[in-house]
């Protein structure tokens, strides 16, 4: 009886611990739904998640704008150094880079869309990332 309490209170207590690293991000889970919400401080964000190889080559390419509170969360299986260029773009971006443990590595600010097809610009998170909105 005894380890089976211990063994319950263990239980509750990883809960409690997940759900609340899990709220300080809020990154949503890559199996969810493909609209989410994602909080980083006091800003609500409106994200599309690619979280398959199709959606995440695919990104934002082609279309014509972004609504300033809306993004694309590319969510990836490991931390890595992924790179990213932005082929078919029509609109400067940022790019948060984010790592395993939700915490932001580093941000890319007002990087311009790809002009010229033949001389592609690839951009590099400073540390692994496996988050990228």
């Amino acid at each position: 009886m005894k380890w089976k309490t211990i063994a319950v209170v263990v239980a509750v207590l990883a809960i409690i611990v997940a759900l609340d690293l899990w709220h300080a991000a809020n990154i949503p889970d890559s199996n969810t739904a493909a609209d989410q919400y994602l909080t980083i401080g006091n800003m609500t964000i409106h994200v599309e998640i690619a979280d398959t190889e199709q959606l995440r080559v695919r990104g934002l390419s082609g279309r014509e704008s972004l609504d300033p509170d809306k993004g694309m969360l590319f969510v990836f299986p490991n931390s890595n150094y992924y790179t990213f260029w932005m082929p078919d773009m029509h609109f400067p971006l940022d790019i948060i880079w984010i790592d395993q443990n939700k915490k932001i590595v580093g941000v890319s600010q007002d990087l311009p869309p790809l002009l010229d097809k033949t001389k592609p610009i690839y951009y590099m998170p400073p540390k692994p990332a496996q988050y990228v909105l």
